[in-house]
């Protein structure tokens, strides 16, 4: 379990964004990048080397956008995405839909974090990298059910150059665009 502190600041972020449910903090002994799980028990899980590794204000980033995954309900769309694919696990047209899903959700949870004027987009895009990194050793232990602030099927390059982008319009909300990807 996590130390008192960090479970104090998760609940001050849970509180700022207006979680509907009340999120449980794990720390994990590996090098675990940080992800979300648990349509029942939500939970978020963060590895103890990178509590030690990321500045306090790259931790409050990674629980922020940790919590927006458990605010907009994007694990039920796991669960969705799961069944589906396990269903239709033969055709490629839901495998191109789910990482196009993967890919919508990210941004949208980008939009929130940065739309809520709590992070600077090079302090998050300075965040990613160190998250990006234990992600790539960790990844192919993670269930589809699970979401994570740096998961693989987003190109981080692109996604660094959409977050550094003034012009983006900032949603806090699913766009009607993602939308209709979570409908189709």
């Amino acid at each position: 379990d996590a130390d008192p502190p960090l479970q104090s600041l998760l609940q001050e972020l849970s509180n700022d964004i207006n979680t509907r449910r009340t999120v449980d903090l794990k720390v994990s002994p590996d090098d675990d990048a940080p992800y979300s799980f648990g349509l029942i028990r939500p939970t978020v899980v963060i590895g103890r080397t990178q509590l030690d590794r990321l500045s306090g204000t790259q931790v409050r980033t990674v629980l922020l956008h940790e919590l927006i995954h458990h605010r907009r309900n994007d694990l039920v769309i796991c669960a969705v995405q799961a069944v589906l694919t396990s269903i239709w696990w033969f055709h490629p047209a839901i495998w191109a839909l789910n990482r196009r899903i993967q890919i919508l959700r990210e941004d949208c949870c980008d939009d929130f974090l940065l739309s809520q004027n709590g992070v600077e987009s090079d302090v998050y895009c300075q965040t990613l990298l160190p998250v990006a990194a234990a992600t790539r050793h960790n990844e192919s232990r993670r269930l589809m059910t699970t979401v994570s602030m740096a998961h693989g099927a987003h190109a981080l390059s692109a996604r660094i150059g959409r977050i550094m982008d003034e012009s983006q319009r900032r949603q806090r909300e699913l766009c009607l665009r993602g939308l209709l990807s979570v409908l189709v």
